[in-house]
């Protein structure tokens, strides 16, 4: 984990901290960092003898093959591992140190609205979730035109 000057973790896009230009590459590495917020429940820095920058506690849990470990406990089961799988593997992506390495975000949009179908084909029914996908509209955003970051 990178430590700024004021001592404080750095959270952004490696790339950010040395160069100082947003990019989409560094939209997606911030998004990629709050996928994992919403999949583990925990906060980018986590304290405790396994903290520090939540994307290395996911690694090493993956490193050991260990996805339910990170999964927030208040989902108490209710998910498609499958799914899971694949959005921490898109979060990961999203926030390799190498931004070209890093997906644009239309295919993290595409990604997860795979992922979406998946888990609702997968899911019992129930008085939470539709058993049709067909009920659900999103609008897609992954055929729009590339652009950079909208306000800086």
């Amino acid at each position: 984990m990178k430590i700024s000057r004021q001592g404080l973790p750095i959270l952004g896009s490696p790339r950010y901290y040395s160069s100082y230009q947003l990019s989409e590459k560094s939209d997606v590495f911030s998004f990629g960092v709050v996928i994992l917020e919403i999949i583990t429940g925990q906060p980018p820095i986590i304290a405790g003898p396994e903290g520090g920058h939540l994307k290395q506690w996911v690694n090493q849990k993956l490193s050991r093959g260990d996805i339910e470990s990170i999964v927030d406990p208040r989902m108490h089961g209710h998910y498609d591992i499958n799914s899971v799988w694949e959005v921490t593997d898109l979060a990961c992506r999203c926030t390799d140190d190498s931004s070209p390495q890093r997906p644009t975000m239309s295919a993290v949009v595409k990604e997860l609205e795979e992922s979406l179908y998946l888990e609702i084909s997968t899911e019992r029914p129930s008085a939470n979730f539709p058993s049709d996908v067909s009920v659900i509209e999103m609008p897609s955003i992954a055929d729009t035109p590339e652009s950079g970051p909208i306000a800086r």
